[in-house]
């Protein structure tokens, strides 16, 4: 099964629930988006996941998928996988984590494509909810993204990984601003 994970071997924080900042990529703007990636890390930066699915239809894509996602794709071999694995190693990821967790995103939609690959069958410890990032202050955000991708050049936009990290620096750096 393909999977990209890594765990990084330090202990967690006892407390609160630890945020899991993720992103999607798809097929296209649109109800019947179908979801071509995921990458998701924990708020401690430790445990990092990403899947891309290998049995992407082209012709479901929108030009701007073709032209700026797809190209992405293949950085990380190991994360290839058809959509019934790429379910099932989301599924395992998220059984293995420690501790309470709620996920965060900057896109409802992201949020609503990982609720329906998951179907709603989300383990115990990981809350149901989405936190909303970006939405009262966009430009302050897409300058602390921005900022992320200027000093990871080799991390472009649009990969889902990049981008979950992206979002986890940005909420970490407007904690301590």
């Amino acid at each position: 099964m393909g999977a990209l994970h890594r765990d990084f071997p330090r202990s967690l924080e006892v407390g609160a629930a630890m945020l899991i900042f993720f992103d999607t990529e798809f097929t296209a703007l649109s109800s019947e988006a179908d979801c071509l990636s995921v990458g998701l890390v924990t708020e401690d930066g430790e445990r990092e996941l990403y899947l891309e699915r290998s049995d992407v239809d082209r012709s479901a894509c929108s030009d701007f998928v073709i032209e700026h996602v797809l190209p992405l794709f293949g950085r990380y071999p190991e994360a290839r996988c058809l959509y019934l694995n790429f379910v099932s190693a989301l599924q395992e990821w998220l059984l293995k984590l420690p501790g309470e967790h709620q996920f965060a995103c900057n896109s409802q939609r992201d949020f609503l494509l990982l609720s329906s690959i998951l179907q709603g069958d989300l383990p115990d410890h990981c809350r149901g909810e989405n936190q909303l990032l970006g939405l009262e202050e966009p430009e302050f955000w897409e300058q602390r993204l921005a900022h992320y991708f200027k000093g990871h050049p080799d991390q472009p936009r649009h990969h889902a990984l990049y981008d979950a990290r992206a979002l986890r620096e940005a909420y970490l750096r407007s904690a301590t601003d």
